[in-house]
């Protein structure tokens, strides 16, 4: 009964946000492409999404999470690729979403390819895009850069200590799991669960 009466709030509100034409406002149209990408269907997400009159960094982003969320990681990578096209730029926010759908469709060459734009930018020594970078590699298999990377990384914390003990695991390379499990507790990094 609560998520029916929610909906109808929401739609209600939709309505009247449209109708005086608030929806022009870019904060108000990235409001509601948020909302219904947290609330309903892609479908009305893409919808709510072409018709926005005014379409920001965060918008874009918010539709590709949606993508990524929903499990429809090549949607997302297209929609990327349309946004490169359609002359806005992404932000580490962005990058960082797109990074994760590269490792879970997964593809290795999506990923080379976000990650030569990623050298390009400010964003290339961002801790939790490395650690993006680090977890797709990984999970696509190519565990030399993914040690690479973890070796040049500028800085490094838990996360990224667990996705390369994680990825030596999933691997069968027990030798560098408890190598690198040694060196993060010597570097003074406490495990986690």
């Amino acid at each position: 009964m609560l998520a029916f009466f929610l909906l109808v709030v929401a739609l209600l509100s939709s309505f009247i946000i449209v109708e005086f034409g608030w929806d022009s406002h870019v904060i108000v149209s990235t409001a509601l492409v948020r909302m219904y990408s947290n609330c309903y269907t892609l479908e009305n997400t893409e919808n709510v999404f072409k018709n926005s009159p005014i379409k920001d960094v965060v918008s874009w982003t918010i539709i590709i999470s949606g993508y990524v969320k929903h499990e429809l990681c090549d949607e997302a990578m297209d929609m990327f690729a349309r946004m490169h096209v359609e002359g806005m730029m992404p932000n580490h926010y962005t990058y960082n979403i797109i990074v994760n759908a590269c490792a879970n469709i997964p593809c290795i060459e999506a990923g080379k390819r976000i990650h030569a734009c990623l050298a390009q930018t400010l964003y290339q020594n961002c801790l939790f895009i490395g650690n993006a970078l680090l977890d797709m590699y990984a999970k696509c298999g190519n565990l030399e850069i993914a040690r690479r990377l973890f070796i040049h990384m500028p800085k490094r914390d838990l996360v990224s200590w667990n996705a390369m003990i994680t990825a030596f695991a999933q691997h069968d390379n027990d030798d560098e799991v408890f190598k690198h499990f040694h060196k993060m507790k010597l570097e003074g990094f406490e495990p986690d669960l």
